[in-house]
């Protein structure tokens, strides 16, 4: 089982655990994703600009995906980044579904 801490806000997430999948990893996805989705929601509790840039560049690379509105809404009060973040991906979504480039 890997699991990943953070100690500021006390939160954990399993990365990977062969007892919930019962089986081993099968690509790099599976261990991946889950530990993306940590270290955004990191990134975005502590306004690490830094980490937020090199996470989205790494992922990118990596063809991950990670539903970052969930993640952002769930600080958009009480830190810069959740807000920023979450207006932008709000506008984003709005203009997409209206057809603007």
């Amino acid at each position: 089982e890997v699991a990943v801490y953070d100690e500021s806000t006390l939160s954990s997430a399993v990365v990977f655990s062969k007892y919930k999948q019962h089986e081993f990893p099968v690509g790099d996805s599976c261990i991946w994703l889950p530990l993306a989705r940590f270290l955004f929601q990191l990134a975005v509790d502590n306004d690490r600009d830094a980490l937020l840039t090199q996470l989205s560049e790494f992922c990118g690379a990596h063809h991950i995906y990670v539903r970052l509105l969930k993640i952002a809404e769930r600080r958009s009060e009480s830190t810069r980044i959740g807000g920023r973040l979450t207006k932008s991906l709000r506008d984003l979504d709005a203009k997409a579904r209206s057809g603007e480039p």
